[in-house]
């Protein structure tokens, strides 16, 4: 049954950066502002918003009194808010600031920091070349600093624990698990405990998660030694105590243990702090609805359906704003080969809209007995289309069962042609079913005509649509 197919979740909380070892500085001053930094990362983990604020008066602060290290530390923690909140635009513009000055501080560590967080950002974009090439960066620019460093370990091991992300959202789990490894050898180099245990209740979430793709028991291990090392007090909100109750009901779900699942889920939702990352957010939600259908609660149901809805349209609007920031910036770099490579998706996304746009214009003519056998029949289809566009353009909950029932098997047939179809990309082909224009999604969805043509390519990648067949067409007959 469809309720025990469980969504792809990223990898995202790893050893956060500002766990590094902060700043040789001496002298009073500096030592009472990086208590302050301290203080304010425990805000920034617990609410990211309101740690944003501190942070930024904290950067504006440490420049006044050049306070560099420190301002590296926090250019790097602006980076990972910005990241946690899916804002990529935004972390692009951070990590070439901190690349910046880190070459005109001459600091190793964060010059490689940055390359980490671009990893991630062309991770997020479906940009495996760029990614690795950023991952390949990053090492041998520690590579050249002192092995026994902390500041150096650790990057390290979120340079493997990032890419490790790229494999695991490619389903490449053995590779995923390696990477995991290496992290945590790393991790365990670390000389002071508290940061050794902090690494570890980070990486055994991490390795739990992805292990949830390939052995339920080995997910289960992990997750339970992270929590056995949780650094935090019970009852805290905290990103990896959220992954790890995630992960458990996610386990509880596919056992068909669904109060079990539910318990789990609760407690993720309770731990998640303020403006948790978007991605684990739409996995929980998307965890919820089944499991509330799944024990025939249709009010809850629905109220999580609609809690996911909203982070969807974060997560889609959030992507369309990056992939004009990736190539922006790709256009200031010097190399090249960043260039071509931004230029090249560029380049075919175009061509799908030029061929998209071509075929619209000449749309080929539908033998009438393909569509209905009769009259009444038809009239009857338009009766219940008309019905499902209205659902649709309100944006309302009840949209996606009506239109299962009026097509019982379209979403079979979908996961028929390729299995890692997103349910928020099944939805979206249940919009072309009903013929609604890209006018008319972005309308409903509020977003930019620009991002629904890109999921329309993207949608033809996924189902193998040839390209000299009408998009509207394909799914016409569908």
């Amino acid at each position: 049954m469809g309720y025990i197919s469980m969504p792809f979740r990223i990898v995202l909380y790893f050893t956060l950066l500002f766990s590094q070892s902060l700043l040789a500085q001496t002298g009073e001053a500096k030592k009472a502002f990086k208590a302050r930094i301290a203080e304010m990362h425990k805000v920034l983990q617990s609410n990211p918003d309101e740690g944003y604020l501190k942070l930024k008066s904290l950067l504006k602060e440490a420049r006044e009194k050049n306070f560099t290290e420190s301002e590296l530390v926090l250019l790097s923690n602006t980076c990972w808010y910005f990241l946690m909140k899916n804002e990529f635009d935004n972390v692009i513009k951070a990590s070439v600031s901190l690349e910046e000055k880190a070459t005109a501080y001459k600091s190793i560590n964060y010059q490689a920091v940055a390359h980490i967080y671009l990893c991630q950002i062309y991770i997020e974009n479906d940009l495996r070349n760029r990614a690795l090439d950023e991952y390949n960066k990053a090492l041998k620019i520690l590579d050249e600093g002192d092995a026994e460093n902390e500041s150096i370990i650790g990057s390290k091991a979120n340079a493997h624990t990032y890419i490790a992300n790229l494999y695991y959202n490619n389903n490449e789990i053995d590779e995923a698990i390696n990477k995991m490894a290496l992290a945590r050898k790393q991790i365990l180099l670390q000389k002071d405990k508290n940061k050794r245990f902090s690494g570890l209740f980070r990486n055994y979430s991490n390795t739990g998660t992805v292990f949830e793709r390939k052995s339920l028991d080995s997910a289960q291990y992990y997750i339970e030694r992270s929590l056995a090392v949780c650094p935090v007090p019970k009852g805290t909100k905290d990103f990896i105590v959220f992954l790890n109750y995630s992960v458990l009901g996610d386990i509880s779900l596919k056992h068909k243990n669904f109060k079990k699942a539910l318990e789990y889920y609760t407690l993720a939702e309770n731990t998640a702090p303020e403006g948790a990352d978007l991605k684990n957010r739409q996995s929980l939600y998307e965890a919820m609805v089944k499991t509330h259908l799944a024990l025939g609660d249709s009010i809850a149901m629905n109220h999580y359906r609609n809690k996911l809805n909203e982070v969807k349209l974060e997560i889609a609007d959030a992507k369309y704003k990056s992939l004009h920031s990736v190539v922006k910036q790709s256009g200031q770099q010097t190399n090249h080969s960043i260039v071509y490579g931004i230029g090249g998706a560029v380049i075919v996304m175009l061509c799908a809209l030029l061929v998209f746009l071509y075929f619209r214009k000449s749309k080929v003519s539908i033998p009438a007995e393909t569509v209905n056998s009769t009259a009444a029949e038809t009239e009857d289809r338009e009766t219940v289309n008309k019905k499902l566009v209205e659902l649709c353009g309100e944006n309302h909950a009840d949209f996606i069962p009506e239109f299962n029932c009026a097509f019982p098997y379209f979403k079979e047939k979908l996961v028929a042609i390729n299995e890692g179809i997103l349910d928020s990309e099944v939805e979206f082909c249940a919009y072309l079913k009903l013929n609604l224009t890209t006018k008319d999604i972005a309308r409903i969805k509020n977003l930019e005509p620009k991002t629904i043509q890109n999921r329309k390519y993207r949608i033809r990648k996924k189902l193998n649509i040839p390209n000299d067949t009408d998009i509207y067409f394909y799914f016409n007959l569908f």
